[in-house]
Parts: structure tokens; C-alpha cells; sequence
């Protein structure tokens, strides 16, 4: 899916923990941060490295068995070191990253590899063909913009938005815990 709708999942989560009253009021700014940033981590590759295609399927950061290690090693330190605070985030990381997982795997991508570095077969309940993946043109741009506007994961992407969108227009019931920070 588009980094706009890893953003807004992103925001949801947080929003949801925030109304649910499992976080104290003092973090909410750093949990919408965390959260949002969490949401896209996995991505990071695509920037740093410029990949295109196969960073969902050639990169550790598209694996889960790294975040899974990632995760396991900062629990067992945060506990180790009598640092409970990090539980949050470290929950609040597990579920972003996941999430992030299930929807590339939904997405109209060549999928993720979910047994990697184990297995290395793709999963993509919609994927595309490698084939079209092979050049960055106009014309390639446009082919996939054309194939993307008719599909019905766009159309799950732009309900994401709104969400997302109303949710934060309707979010006043915080604002006066944030405009302290």
C-alpha cells in the first residue's frame, strides 16, 4: 500500500490506544510519532537504498523473522533493565509492523515474504507480475497509476484516508492534553 496509507493506519492505531485509555496522557504526542513511524519503518529500504520492486520481497526489513528478533531482543532488554516504559512502544511497534505486513500482502504489489529468510516464496493475495516491474518510465508510471485507479485496493486506501482524516478532525477530546506539549 502507499506510505500515505501506512501513515494513516499508523495514526488510527495510535488514536485507538489514545481513546481506549491505555495511555497516560503525558505520551500522547510520542505515541501518534511512534506509531506513524513504526507504521513505515519497514519501508525505510525503499528510501535509503532507492529500491523499487523487490525491496518487499529482497530486504530484511520486509521480513518478519527480523522485526520478530528486533522485538524479542528489545523485550528481554526493556525487562532485563527494569524499563517497562519501552513495553509500550514495543507492543505498539509489533502491532504497526504486522499490520504494515497484512496490508502489503493485500496490496497490489509482488507481495512480501512472510517465511523469509527461511522460505523465499511470495505472498500477495493480489500480486502483480514480475514483469512489470522492470523499468521506471512515463510510461511504466502511468501503466501502473492506470492498473492502480482501477482497482478495489485503491478504493480500501481512500476509506483508510478518510478515516484517518475524520478521526483527526473529530479529535478533540485530546487536543487539550496535546496543546500542553
Amino acid at each position: 500500500m502507499t506510505t500515505l496509507t501506512h501513515i494513516a493506519v499508523g495514526y488510527l492505531l495510535a488514536d485507538t490506544l489514545v481513546r481506549s485509555g491505555l495511555v497516560p496522557t503525558e505520551m500522547l504526542p510520542h505515541v501518534y510519532a511512534a506509531s506513524i513511524i513504526f507504521a513505515n519503518l519497514p519501508d525505510l529500504d525503499a528510501v535509503v537504498l532507492g529500491k523499487i520492486y523487490d525491496h518487499r520481497t529482497k530486504s530484511p526489513l520486509h521480513y518478519p523473522f527480523t522485526w520478530w528478533v528486533i522485538f524479542v531482543t528489545a523485550t528481554v532488554l526493556a525487562l532485563a533493565t527494569n524499563q517497562n516504559w519501552w513495553l509500550l512502544y514495543i507492543g505498539l511497534g509489533v502491532i504497526s509492523i504486522v499490520i504494515h505486513f497484512l496490508m502489503d500482502t493485500v496490496a497490489v504489489t509482488g507481495g512480501i515474504c512472510w517465511l523469509a529468510p527461511f522460505y523465499y516464496n511470495e505472498y500477495s493475495f493480489i500480486p502483480f507480475t514480475k514483469a512489470t516491474f522492470t523499468e521506471v518510465s512515463p510510461k511504466y508510471l502511468k501503466k501502473m497509476l492506470v492498473r492502480y485507479l482501477k482497482h478495489p485496493v485503491m478504493w480500501l486506501e481512500v476509506m483508510i484516508w478518510i478515516s484517518a482524516f475524520w478521526t483527526a478532525r473529530h479529535a478533540t477530546i485530546y487536543a487539550g492534553a496535546l496543546e500542553k506539549f
